[in-house]
């Protein structure tokens, strides 16, 4: 596992190589896109944004607050599948 990995929580929407490479596009025009850390912190961010209250209250402070939002998530993140009930 890289480092980019660990501290990201790797690619949000990750692709198939092997589907990549059957259409017929190359690593360097391939993208990952959002990291999860990066997905995590704008959902956090519209949560933030989505009550006036707290938008007025963080102002210049709220895209940390969503990133220390994202980094609390990815560190609690399950390494398992969740077991069904029952």
């Amino acid at each position: 596992m890289s480092s980019e990995t660990q501290t990201d929580g790797g690619p949000a929407f990750p692709t198939n190589p092997m589907a990549e490479a059957m259409r017929g596009l190359d690593d360097d025009s391939v993208h990952s896109g959002l990291s999860k850390r990066e997905w995590f912190a704008g959902m956090a961010l519209q949560g933030l944004c989505a009550n006036p209250a707290s938008a007025d209250r963080l102002k210049g402070d709220i895209e940390l607050l969503a990133f220390k939002i994202a980094d609390a998530m990815l560190s609690h993140e399950p390494t398992q599948e969740p077991q069904p009930n029952g």
